[in-house]
This record gives structure tokens, sequence and C-alpha cells, in this order.
């Protein structure tokens, strides 16, 4: 990993809070009325229909089908058939990230050990610059 790869991410997150923030909220002591139970009042018709809608949802209920569909092509699955790492994408986000920010790219300092890796990020960071 990089040296600066917290830096990037503390930085975005210090950026989009100023960006976001005139003043700091900060919460105001309001009195309030203690809550109260509400009692209904059901006619004998409104206990009735209650019944019958309860019985209908109990007669109905096994007769509603849900079909689960699973996904199988997402994920670390799908980013390992592509013969890439987790890791390999989270570092080109957080160097594109840095570019983004700051306009120039940074001196990574630790070794690069996968050439896809560095192909990948040299091509984004000049067609950035393009």
């Amino acid at each position: 990993h990089s040296n600066v790869d917290a830096i990037v991410v503390m930085h975005a997150g210090d950026d989009a809070a100023s960006r976001s923030r005139k003043s700091i909220w900060q919460p105001e002591d309001v009195p309030f009325d203690i809550p109260e139970m509400l009692q209904f009042d059901l006619s004998p018709d409104d206990l009735a229909s209650i019944e019958e809608a309860k019985s209908s949802f109990n007669e109905l209920s096994p007769a509603v089908r849900a079909r689960t569909v699973t996904y199988e092509k997402y994920g670390n699955d799908l980013i390992r058939e592509a013969k890439l790492y987790t890791d390999t994408i989270v570092q080109i986000a957080l160097q594109l990230a840095f570019l983004k920010t700051h306009g120039s790219s940074i001196a990574v300092g630790a070794s690069i050990g996968d050439c896809i890796w560095y192909r990948v990020r040299l091509r984004l960071t000049r067609l950035n610059r393009i």
C-alpha cells in the first residue's frame, strides 16, 4: 500500500464535510409533552371487519409464493474470474481519487507486484490527463 492511502480517504471526507456544512448543527433542549396512549372506540362492525381481514389473510397467505433469485456472478468471484484482486480495484480507486482531488498522481511506497494493476493505473492516469 501507498503511504497516502488513508490520506486520500480522509481528505475526501474532510472536503465533503466542509462543502456540506456552513455551520455545525447542535441539538437544542426543547421541552415536549409526554406522549399519551391513544384509545380507539371501535364499533361492532369495525371489530367484525378486523376479524374478517385476519381470517382472510390466514386463508390466502399459504397461496402466496415467493421466488428466490440467487446471483452468483458479482463481487469477489467476478473479480477473480477476471484474474484481478479486490485490493487491486481499491488501490486504483484510491489513486484516481487522489489524482482527481489534487491534480497529480502520487508515488507508491509499496512494490507493485501485479503487472495488470500497474498497466491499468498507468492507462487510466494517462486518459485522465488528456
